[in-house]
């Protein structure tokens, strides 16, 4: 779609590229084409019917990585049209191929959480990254044999991040008050009470996590000092967490 070009809302066949350069993928699924003889950038909404040409490609990660975290990638021909939810293995971890699709950090294939078109979710593997804090490793998609290309991105320590009630990492913390109530502006938490939040990247822990299996008892707690800041209308205010874990 680009208003105004008379090839605006066009079948496809009637709207052809002329020597696309690059992609990316919005976190609404909306895909852009970098059509650059028509000097133009092609938006394809998620409704839209799409034909898989070539290898997957990467659209979107984060900058940094942490191991054990919870990681989104976006991108095309990542996955399956419909989306594949994580399989455990007998032993009972998550399975690193799903769909067809693998992801690979420095060739280590790492456990997925889902699969879809246009978005992979990981567990960062651990074992990979702890050896290469302050360094980097590159992150490639696998589906059905083709690879991406690579994306170099720096390994940290640590690197919170908050889970949000819309699953994108916007607006509303997803969180639960003190009697178990999803948190929201209708159902704000009362004063004084305790509030429980949902997060990952929060770096080592003890017990170390074990790669893809779900955490048991004793669950792992994170080594590094943790504290939780709110912003208030009178200025912010940094707290220390009842547990962490």
């Amino acid at each position: 779609r680009n208003q105004g070009w008379p090839q605006e809302n066009a079948p496809a066949a009637m709207a052809p590229l002329q020597r696309p350069s690059g992609v990316a993928v919005d976190r609404n699924g909306t895909l852009y084409i970098s059509d650059t003889a028509n000097h133009r950038i092609r938006e394809v909404p998620e409704a839209s019917t799409c034909i898989r040409v070539g290898p997957p490609a990467i659209g979107s990660v984060d900058n940094v990585v942490v191991g054990g975290k919870i990681l989104s990638i976006f991108g095309v021909n990542l996955g399956p049209a419909e989306g594949a939810p994580g399989v455990f293995d007998s032993s009972g971890r998550l399975e690193s191929s799903l769909a067809g699709t693998k992801v690979l950090f420095d060739e280590e294939p790492a456990p997925l959480l889902y699969a879809q078109y246009n978005q992979v979710n990981v567990v960062v593997p651990a074992s990979v990254v702890w050896t290469r804090i302050h360094q980097s490793v590159t992150i490639a998609v696998e589906r059905e044999g083709e690879r991406s290309t690579g994306i170099r991105v720096a390994v940290v320590q640590a690197k919170p991040t908050l889970f949000t009630a819309d699953s994108f990492g916007r607006g509303q913390a997803l969180a639960l008050n003190q009697d178990g109530t999803r948190n929201s502006a209708s159902n704000p938490a009362p004063k004084a009470s305790v509030v429980t939040l949902f997060a990952t990247g929060e770096g080592p822990t003890e017990p170390p996590r074990e790669d893809g299996r779900p955490a048991s008892d004793p669950l792992p707690r994170p080594l590094l000092r943790v504290s939780v800041s709110f912003r208030l209308p009178l200025g912010p205010l940094a707290t220390e967490p009842i547990d962490a874990h």
